[in-house]
């Protein structure tokens, strides 16, 4: 049987490569490194990426960066900064097919 792209199904074994899993775990600390930089507990950096996460969802996308901005508003000038940087970095990544 194959998929429609032509790939065959694979039965049993694993179809990620072991150099994925870290790749992705180095690419989500480089994300998020600014914020730690800044001294941001891992805590709160979990918790501010959550919720830029379910503002883009509620949002639709509308006023996002409005949202994405308040999220932060209440931080030192160093977060706030390091939070620019991490949207940034955000946008950099290369999202899978």
């Amino acid at each position: 049987m194959s998929t429609p792209r032509g790939r065959r199904i694979r039965v049993g074994g694993s179809l990620r490569s072991p150099g994925v899993g870290s790749f992705a775990g180095e690419q989500q600390q480089w994300v998020v490194q600014p914020l730690i930089d800044a001294g941001v507990s891992l805590d709160r950096v979990h918790a501010l990426v959550f919720d830029l996460a379910f503002a883009d969802l509620v949002s639709e996308g509308r006023d996002t960066l409005t949202a994405v901005a308040a999220l932060v508003a209440d931080q030192p000038g160093a977060v706030r900064v390091a939070w620019v940087q991490t949207i940034a970095r955000l946008s950099l990544l290369e999202l899978p097919a």
